[in-house]
């Protein structure tokens, strides 16, 4: 999809959106890797939950949601909201996709 398209489907959003990597206990390592990897990166913010962290310019979150999911190459992608009302308007129009 064209960012084009992304507009045309909501164009009040005005939130960063980000994709977010599922581990079982090793997101922190996985950033600290990444970042060590990849120029200009480094870990933002990190707790026993979710590390995130930036890639050449680009926020990713790490999550330790545990083993019912294996890693893998998929992706999820994150809004963030700072209101209950951000978060079920976002979720409004994603279900109107």
């Amino acid at each position: 999809m064209k960012s084009r398209e992304l507009n045309s489907i909501s164009p009040e959003m005005k939130n960063q959106l980000y994709p977010c990597l599922w581990f079982d206990g090793q997101a922190n390592v996985a950033a600290a890797y990444y970042c060590s990897i990849f120029p200009n990166s480094k870990i933002i913010s990190a707790n026993p939950m979710v590390v995130n962290f930036e890639l050449i310019g680009t926020k990713i979150m790490g999550l330790n949601g545990g083993p019912q999911y294996k890693f893998s190459p998929a992706t999820s992608f994150v809004i963030e909201c700072e209101t209950q009302e951000e978060i079920d308007g976002e979720t409004r129009r994603r279900r109107k996709v």
